[in-house]
């Protein structure tokens, strides 16, 4: 679902992004692998092969005091760019919460 929803935003915003290869899930981190000829790093600050640009580290702070999870993407050894990710309550899920909560649930 992560990623088909990244996808869903490349596509929106015209982009095309190209296949990596050799990907390596990194725990607590994100994701390494090869696109063309470039290594590149999705994941948060941690995996991060260099200095995150001021711009970028204070988007970042701005989507996390809003809830969302900041993602970089490294291009060989630069932070490029930048993902904020958040979840939209479902539809129903007012409904699921006082269905629980009628039934007794608490936290």
């Amino acid at each position: 679902a992560l990623s088909a929803g990244i996808m869903r935003a490349a596509s929106e915003a015209k982009q095309s992004p190209r296949p990596a290869r050799g990907v390596t899930a990194v725990p607590g981190k994100g994701v390494t692998g090869t696109v063309g000829a470039v290594a590149a790093s999705l994941g948060n600050a941690a995996l991060m092969p260099g200095p995150i640009p001021r711009d970028l580290a204070d988007r970042a702070a701005a989507g996390e005091a809003e809830g969302a999870t900041p993602v970089y993407l490294a291009k060989g050894d630069q932070v490029a760019g930048l993902l904020l990710l958040a979840d939209s309550p479902r539809p129903n899920a007012a409904e699921a919460i006082a269905t629980l909560k009628a039934e007794g649930v608490r936290r």
